[in-house]
């Protein structure tokens, strides 16, 4: 990662002509104005918004990035994380990405502009793979949360177990008297949605139950799509007696659903949900 007096050498001007691109100033020729960032693109250079704290190379901050803020599950990590790191004397700056992988790299550039000590980042999905490279090129310490991304190495994950979880939930179904099963999961290239589809689909094969294709419903992770997946779902022919939600939202959605419907739970339907 080159600093502005690099930069400056590489465009060939003064470390000032640098400093007012970056601020923005008109006070530089258009020419210049563009070579100098076209360097400072190539080099994926964010400012550094923290200069005089670094002098003793730490902030003192780390930053805790979840996709969905109102989802239980990652409001009750951060809790956790953030007694954890204040425990140990840091900040914690939190980040909401909204599934949005646009705005997580937003918020990563800007929490790395703020040159924070280290990331735990729960990716949007396979997307987030240039979010991932981005911290691997300033060498900030980062753990991954929940899920995972193709093609990513060097990083550790904390993370459930998706398989086995999942083989729980269908073999508790099947157990129970439910025969004509069903799934509702997350967005193709999250992880966890795909990993848990694969292992409710390998547990019916083993099981020697076979899912029509109709059965198997994808849904943004928010409890109004996975409503609206469900009233789909429950109303095919056959309609399924099960359905398996990959997350706490989905099977929300699908019992409000299944109400709509006037449908009984569990007499009329089984449902159950990986998370809380």
């Amino acid at each position: 990662m080159l600093n502005i007096r690099q930069i400056a050498e590489a465009a060939g001007v003064s470390a000032a002509t640098v400093s007012r691109v970056l601020n923005g100033s008109t006070n530089v020729h258009p020419k210049t104005r563009e070579k100098v960032r076209a360097i400072l693109r190539e080099q994926r250079y964010i400012p550094n918004l923290l200069g005089p704290a670094l002098l003793k190379g730490q902030t003192k901050t780390v930053a805790f990035i979840i996709p969905d803020i109102t989802n239980t599950f990652f409001t009750e990590i951060a809790s956790a994380f953030q007694n954890t790191v204040q425990a140990a004397g840091k900040t914690v700056i939190v980040g909401n990405t909204n599934e949005n992988v646009r705005t997580e790299q937003q918020i990563i550039s800007s929490v790395l502009g703020h040159r924070v000590d280290g990331i735990a980042l729960a990716p949007v999905g396979r997307d987030s793979y240039e979010s991932i490279t981005l911290i691997q090129h300033y060498n900030t310490p980062l753990v991954l949360l929940d899920r995972e991304v193709e093609n990513v190495e060097g990083v550790s994950v904390v993370r459930g177990d998706n398989v086995h979880g999942t083989r729980l939930l269908t073999e508790h179904l099947l157990s129970s008297g439910y025969r004509r099963l069903a799934v509702i999961t997350g967005p193709e290239g999250v992880s966890t949605a795909d990993e848990r589809l694969e292992a409710f689909l390998a547990s019916c094969r083993e099981a020697g139950h076979d899912v029509l294709p109709e059965h198997i419903v994808r849904s943004q992770l928010n409890v109004d799509e996975g409503r609206n997946a469900a009233l789909r779902l429950l109303q095919t022919d056959p309609r399924p007696d099960a359905v398996v939600a990959t997350n706490n939202f989905l099977a929300l959605g699908c019992v409000q659903a299944a109400r709509t419907l006037g449908l009984a739970i569990p007499d009329d339907l089984g449902v159950v949900s990986f998370d809380g």
